[in-house]
């Protein structure tokens, strides 16, 4: 079963969890990549955007990881679960720059997301509650399902009124 999951509260600045995911003794350079930035100036460009529209303050990022359990780790093959992060990050492409990376550092390998809280075209900061994640993960459960993979942990959600 994958899990996908957030993390609400992140101690890192933007720089320090783009460093933490990009590190090569969790990662390969074939396997960190970006969509709407370029992955070496990935920084660079993510705070570009937040001083354009004058969004420096507050939180910089959301940050996603998606899991695959032991057995599926091993029978994947990395150029397989490096398809499914970039159509993944398709999500966000209407105008949030993602920046991505596959993890080999546990037995689970994973998918790091940091997705710009900014958003590229409007200026207008990502909003990113109960059922936008829900949506999310409905989204990334049809993908992997499509793919003959087990499907996405789900939680019992219930949408206010």
């Amino acid at each position: 079963m994958a899990i996908v999951k957030t993390t609400t509260k992140n101690p890192k600045t933007l720089h320090g969890i783009l460093e933490y995911v990009a590190d090569l003794n969790k990662t390969r350079p074939e396997f960190i990549s970006g969509s709407g930035i370029s992955a070496k100036y990935a920084y660079d460009e993510m705070k570009l955007v937040k001083y354009v529209y004058h969004k420096t303050d507050r939180r910089q990022y959301k940050q996603f990881i998606i899991s695959f359990n032991e057995t599926e780790s091993l029978m994947l093959s990395d150029q397989f679960l490096q398809k499914i992060a970039q159509e993944i990050a398709r999500y966000f492409s209407c105008g949030y720059q993602t920046f991505w990376t596959l993890h080999f550092d546990s037995k689970n390998k994973h998918i790091h997301f940091i997705v710009n809280s900014v958003n590229t075209f409007t200026g207008k900061k990502l909003s990113f509650w109960k059922q936008e994640l829900y949506d999310f993960k409905l989204f990334v459960d049809k993908l992997i399902q499509g793919y003959g993979l087990s499907p996405v942990k789900m939680y019992s959600h219930k949408t206010s009124k």
